[in-house]
């Protein structure tokens, strides 16, 4: 099995309910939005508080989509992610320097983990182009919070979209704290065991020069 499969196969379930909730958020915004606008006249307006208080009271009502988890920990997009990337590395610089003085005052967010890139669908490619040079400024100030680059099968940009209920998802991000993303890292130790042991395997079948 293709191991960008796998990955985004993991990815995907993750990220169950997402588009669900992002739809209901979508309709109750727009609803606001009409409510705020004014559009009615009183005369009108009043007319239709007179007719709500009289209509009788719903036995039912939309149900609340609760809110996924995984979207406290998600980052989505090109220029998202770089900002975010951008501001852990000048963090872990700010850290780095100012250790011997004390802590930092400022609001620290959780450090990205995991970036997930649908590089074969990105056109042009050097969108992109700035994100490992990024996550590698990262990892040489604080390898021990080691952050990991997965690129994801041509397709995947579509699917990632339809699964976050937004129209473009180039690139995502997932930060250490998530819980579900540990599904995510097994699965890419799982094949980085399987790249170790078919390497392992090429090097036993080379022949032995004298």
């Amino acid at each position: 099995m293709n191991i960008q499969n796998v990955v985004l196969s993991q990815l995907i379930s993750a990220l169950e309910g997402v588009a669900n909730y992002q739809t209901t958020q979508t309709r109750a915004g727009r609803k606001r939005k009409r409510a705020e606008s004014g559009k009615l006249s009183t005369k009108k307006a009043k007319q239709d508080e007179e007719l709500i208080a009289e209509a009788p009271t719903p036995t039912t009502a939309e149900p609340e989509v609760e809110k996924p988890v995984i979207l406290n920990h998600l980052v989505c997009g090109i220029n998202a992610v770089t900002k975010r990337l951008e501001d852990q590395a000048r963090r872990v610089r700010r850290t780095t320097v100012l250790s011997t003085v004390g802590q930092s005052g400022d609001e620290v967010q959780t450090p990205i983990s995991l970036v997930f890139v649908c590089r074969a669908d990105v056109d042009p490619p050097i969108l992109i182009d700035h994100i490992p040079p990024l996550v590698a400024a990262c990892n040489s100030v604080k390898p021990e919070q080691h952050i990991k680059v997965v690129p994801l099968p041509k397709g995947s940009e579509t699917t990632l979209a339809e699964r976050l209920g937004i129209k473009r998802a180039s690139i995502v991000a997932l930060d250490v704290s998530r819980v579900r993303h540990a599904q995510c890292r097994t699965t890419l130790n799982c094949c980085r065991l399987s790249i170790r042991k078919s390497q392992s395997s090429l090097n036993a079948c080379k022949p032995s020069y004298l």
